[in-house]
This record gives structure tokens, sequence and C-alpha cells, in this order.
């Protein structure tokens, strides 16, 4: 052991000074000892060794039947394997060492599992806290518009298995403030386009007043139907915006002259005649 030991430890090119003979020499000595010990059997101390880790392997379940209560039972399995010198492992059937490895990938399947549902119910109970912290949906205003999205947000970026940890309740709660939400944006924009209407029909070209109108229908149609649903009332808003958007750009051309038109000036005179004009749909100061 101390010639091999001795051999392996020169360079690449102190190696190559060494006889070819004598690494024969050695070679055919370790043949020689492998031969007298294999004749001569194993040694008590390497015997009593490989039975001890044999006993605890025989003491291991089947890979079917494990359990994270066995996690303790398989790594002491293993480190006391891994103490064992060649000629001592060399004495434990192969098979028990295979249901050690396969005990092994059974328990990392069901710590991958265990570590996932932890992740799972740790973000399940983020969200679950948002859509908590809610109002009830008859106390919904505008101003709460951003919190019930953003945590509808969270809510869809769920897995399916993590979904299923949030309470129908919670479920329930946040579609109803969704809705409700959508209802007070919808009176709003409404409103936005009643005010158009009535104040800028006049110069509002018929397509784009039309569709205005048409959207406003709807939407009105929509919250008296009887069968609100969050993805017919989100139709609804964004046929509105939509239409509301044409409608501001079309008005962002138009100006208009305020004064009396009526008003008269006299050449020469030393008076002079004012006069503004308006862009309409922005503002009296625009």
């Amino acid at each position: 052991a101390n010639a091999r030991a001795a051999l392996e430890n020169l360079t690449e090119d102190q190696r190559k000074l060494v006889p070819a003979d004598t690494i024969d020499k050695l070679e055919a000595a370790e043949a020689a000892l492998a031969a007298l010990k294999a004749e001569q059997g194993p040694s008590e101390e390497d015997l009593a060794a490989a039975q001890n880790v044999t006993a605890l392997l025989n003491q291991l379940p089947d890979p079917e039947d494990v359990t994270l209560g066995d996690a303790e039972k398989i790594a002491n399995a293993r480190q006391a394997v891994n103490k064992l010198t060649d000629e001592q492992r060399s004495l434990i059937e192969e098979g028990l060492l295979s249901k050690l490895k396969k005990d092994e990938d059974a328990l990392k399947t069901l710590q991958d599992e265990a570590s996932d549902a932890a992740d799972d119910a740790t973000l399940a109970k983020i969200v679950a806290d948002k859509i908590a912290a809610l109002p009830d949906p008859g106390d919904v205003t505008i101003d709460d518009e951003y919190a019930i999205n953003e945590a509808l947000v969270y809510y869809n970026d769920l897995t399916n298995a993590q979904k299923a940890l949030i309470s129908d309740e919670l479920i329930a709660k946040l579609n109803s403030d969704l809705i409700a939400v959508y209802i007070l944006i919808i009176d709003q924009y409404y409103k936005l386009g009643e005010t158009l209407i009535n104040d800028y029909g006049n110069v509002m070209s018929e397509d784009s007043k039309a569709k205005l109108q048409a959207a406003m229908d709807n939407a009105d149609d929509v919250l008296n139907s009887g069968v609100m649903s969050s993805d017919t009332l989100e139709e609804a808003i964004y046929d509105l915006v939509i239409a509301l958007l044409e409608a501001d750009e079309e008005l962002e051309g138009i100006y208009t002259i305020t004064d009396d038109s009526g008003a008269k000036w006299a050449q020469g005179s030393t008076t002079g005649l004012t006069f503004r004009i308006v862009q309409e749909g922005i503002s009296d100061d625009a």
C-alpha cells in the first residue's frame, strides 16, 4: 500500500523515470495480496462492520412505504455505508445497497412535494390576506379599484393547486367587490359620456356621437340585465372607454369663437375688438 501511494504521488515526468518492470512488480504484488485476502476471507473487523451496516439496511422500509418520518433512519444508513472501506462494502449485498438508493429517491420526492405544498400555502395566504383586507361589496368605492384589481392579479397568478387553498367565501368576496367597482366605473364613464353629448354634441360628428351613445346604451343594458358578471361589465367598460377616447380625440381638433357674433369694429376706431377662441372638450382656459 505504501509503495502504491508513493507511486501515485509522483508527477508525470517523475513517473516516467520509474522502470516498467518495477511497476509490473508492484502490480503483481497487489494481485498476489488480493488473492491471499480472498483465500483467507474477510477479517473479523471487516465482517463485523459489514454485519452492522447490513442490520441497518434491513430495517429500512420498502421504497413504496417510505414516509417523511423515515428521513433520519435513511440518513443514518447512508452515513454508515459511506464509512465502510472498499473491502467492507464488498461484503454488503448489492440488493440492500440498491434498496437504500431507492429509499433515498422516494424520500427526496416526498420532501420536494412537502416543500412545494409549503410554498403553495404561503402564496395562497398572501392572496387570501389581500382579499380579506378588501371592503365588503356594499362598502366599495371607486378608490378601492386599485386594491381590488391588485388582489385579482395576485389570485390569477396562482396555480390551480394554490387557488384551491383559497376559501370559497373569499373568492366570492373578490368577485363581488370586482362587480361593485366595475359598476361604479361604468357609472362614472356613463356620466362623462352624457356630459360630452350634452355639451359638445352640436360639434361632434354623427359617427362619433352614435358610437358613444351605443356604448352608453350597451352599458345601461348590462347594468339592467339582472345577470351581471365581471366579464360582461369589463367588456362594457372597454367599449365605453374606446368610444370616449375617440370622441375626445375628435373634440381636441375643434375650436370655437366664444364672443358675441354680432361684435363689430369700425376702421379708424381707437377702440379695439376683443374675441376669444376655445378648444372644445378641454377647458374654458384652453
